[in-house]
């Protein structure tokens, strides 16, 4: 798929616009001077954080608050207990970003209609909080989430309509640089940047994290070069997926590893064919049981078994006794869950039993968890709300029967997709929103403005 809405810069050019970029210059002192100042005055930060959101939404710099915004959701992912202001910070920051779209909601216009959706899902969500032992906290991540899907996909709209390539560049950029930092703490400053358990974390809170990190980072930057081909040139485009290739292997994230794979492999085929992409799935999906039945002798005779953890790739390091444990509760009541958080407080009973198997956290399954949280219904709706969209572009745009499979096996693995306020499930919204406004808002609302012989859509 390659979208060119007018031509691409030069590679020249491009470096240029990196180098003195405005963003560059108002961006990274303050998020610099925020980490500075949580870490040693606490909550104060919050004032900058104000005063910082204040100038940049009169300013109306969108792109800058939107990717802070990510910024603070990694610094809350950490495990550093410095860092610990941001895990408060981060509601604080998107009530501010809520309260900016209100008083310039002619700016957000059109309004992006994501949220439509995802209506259903939120309706079973705060029927659930009813059942919820801890009501208060079930509440307050509902109405998290909600904000999330409300307000991100706004800001990214806005950002597009007037700097649609610099967006590209500086969002690539931030994230890219954030990989650079992680690899030179790991050469520099090891104990930063490496787990318990001898792995490397990256600026993550732990290796998985940083697995599904670099997934989404890939699928962005990925669809980055789809619709802008000549944005970034081809030494640099070797440099990021090097960079982001290396931190993938070090962390030794399985699930990323996979499904990075995954993401590749369907990408290429679906490139050629169509058809063929849905008959490698079929494949996939039906040798799929003879793979898993003689997956260690194939580690083995990679000699990849100690990178792989072999010791635990029977029991997928605690999470089929977590998935028993969680389907056990479902079966209690299938069709009402008991509100977000739910996983989590189901989860503390069992935590001795689940550092036996080197499990930390609850279920690691985004849709367990969603069904334990919500009930059947929710689960249903929320599946529809995230996937409807990439399922109805897919005629159009073959990059999303990947984004989907790659997604949705991470998700299966992972309980990020669960949550609202971390470094993942907001990525996979700047996708989402992404090809919402190439694919319904230019096509709907700038209609008779298009030049369509200078758009071209290419599998």
């Amino acid at each position: 798929m390659k979208v060119l809405v007018k031509r691409s810069p030069s590679n020249s050019r491009i470096t240029k616009r990196i180098a003195t970029s405005n963003f560059n210059l108002t961006l990274y002192p303050v998020i610099i001077i925020w980490v500075l100042v949580g870490m040693y005055l606490g909550a104060i930060v919050n004032v900058f954080v104000l005063g910082a959101l204040a100038v940049w939404g009169y300013q109306k710099r969108y792109s800058e608050i939107l990717i802070a915004f990510i910024f603070m959701l990694l610094l809350s992912d950490s495990r550093h207990m410095a860092l610990d202001f941001a895990k408060s910070t981060k509601m604080f920051y998107i009530l501010v970003m809520a309260s900016i779209m209100i008083f310039q909601l002619p700016s957000f216009r059109p309004f992006n209609k994501i949220y439509f959706h995802f209506i259903p899902f939120f309706i079973f969500a705060f029927i659930s909080i009813i059942y919820a032992d801890s009501a208060f906290q079930s509440m307050q991540r509902t109405v998290s989430y909600l904000l999330l899907i409300l307000i991100v996909p706004n800001y990214v709209q806005a950002i597009l309509k007037t700097k649609r390539e610099q967006f590209f560049i500086d969002l690539n950029i931030f994230f890219l640089g954030l990989l650079f930092v992680g690899l030179v703490f790991r050469l520099m400053a090891p104990g930063v940047v490496m787990f318990a358990a001898g792995r490397y974390t990256g600026l993550l809170g732990n290796p998985n994290g940083l697995g599904i990190f670099l997934l989404l980072n890939f699928i962005i930057f990925t669809v980055s070069k789809s619709y802008y081909p000549k944005l970034f040139g081809t030494k640099f485009t070797i440099f990021a997926y090097s960079l982001m290739g290396i931190s993938l292997i070090l962390c030794g994230s399985r699930t990323a590893l996979f499904t990075v794979f995954l993401f590749i492999l369907f990408k290429e085929t679906f490139k050629i064919s169509r058809f063929l992409g849905l008959l490698l799935f079929f494949i996939i999906l039906i040798s799929a049981q003879l793979f898993i039945a003689n997956v260690e002798a194939i580690i083995t005779a990679l000699n990849l078994q100690d990178y792989l953890r072999i010791e635990t790739l029977a029991t997928g390091s605690g999470r089929l006794f977590a998935f028993e444990v969680a389907w056990e509760s479902i079966k209690e009541n299938v069709f009402i869950g008991k509100g977000f958080g739910y996983t989590g407080e189901l989860f503390v009973k069992f935590k001795d039993e689940l550092s036996l198997l080197n499990h930390q956290g609850n279920v690691h399954n985004s849709f367990l968890t969603l069904w334990l949280d919500t009930g059947l219904w929710g689960l249903i709706a929320f599946v529809g709300a995230w996937f409807g969209y990439l399922i109805k572009w897919s005629q159009k745009v073959f990059l999303t029967i990947p984004i989907i499979y790659s997604i949705f096996f991470s998700s299966f693995f992972e309980s990020w997709l669960s949550a609202s306020l971390n470094p993942f499930t907001i990525q996979f919204l700047l996708i989402i929103s992404i090809f919402y406004y190439f694919n319904e808002n230019i096509i709907s609302t700038k209609k008779k403005k298009i030049d369509y012989r200078r758009v071209k859509l290419r599998a």
